[in-house]
């Protein structure tokens, strides 16, 4: 005679709500504001949280972009800036 052993486990589906706003400022000058917030349930895959705020200068030809991030994911919760350039459809970034 077998015997039948019965394991239940549960799981959720990944969550991530992203909110993203872009703004003209003025003439050139536009900022972007970028939010995903990672959910933490139960049963459920690690996801990070991020915050962006990308100011940028958008020339016809040229562009400049200084994106500054700050997330949850490494260790030392420190703000991430980035520097960047776009002439034509050359894009450049540094850390």
């Amino acid at each position: 005679m077998t015997k039948t052993v019965s394991i239940k486990y549960s799981v959720s589906l990944p969550s991530t709500s992203h909110i993203d706003v872009d703004y003209h400022l003025h003439n050139k000058f536009y900022v972007k504001i970028a939010l995903a917030n990672g959910a933490n349930k139960p049963y459920n895959g690690q996801y990070y949280s991020v915050f962006s705020v990308i100011p940028r200068y958008e020339g016809c030809k040229y562009g400049f972009f200084l994106p500054l991030n700050y997330n949850n994911l490494t260790k030392s919760k420190q703000t991430d800036v980035f520097i960047g350039f776009r002439f034509g459809q050359l894009y450049a970034a540094k850390k």
